[in-house]
């Protein structure tokens, strides 16, 4: 069982830690106890669940960008060498 001062000290994170951990949540799974943090910090935090919304929106964003980079540079109709699709591939993943 975690602490009782751990638990507040979680449940009192700043912003600035709390969007850390969104972001970070986006790319792997957080333990319990953080995602617990970040839940109860959304509940009463307007401008972090604004944050949430616009990087799931930035996030799908570039994924539809990415998808239709990739269809794109798949079709017979486009005219690139090799070597320039190569170079727009690794800007866009980069």
């Amino acid at each position: 069982m975690m602490p009782i001062r751990e638990i507040i000290r979680l449940l009192n994170l700043p912003c600035r830690d709390i969007t850390a951990l969104i972001s970070r949540s986006m790319d792997e799974n957080l333990p319990p106890s953080r995602r617990c943090a970040v839940k109860m910090h959304l509940c009463y935090c307007r401008a972090c669940r604004r944050f949430s919304r616009q990087a799931q929106i930035l996030r799908k964003a570039a994924r539809v960008a990415g998808e239709a980079f990739h269809n794109v540079a798949d079709a017979d109709a486009v005219k690139l060498s090799p070597e320039a699709r190569e170079r727009l591939k690794r800007a866009i993943e980069s």
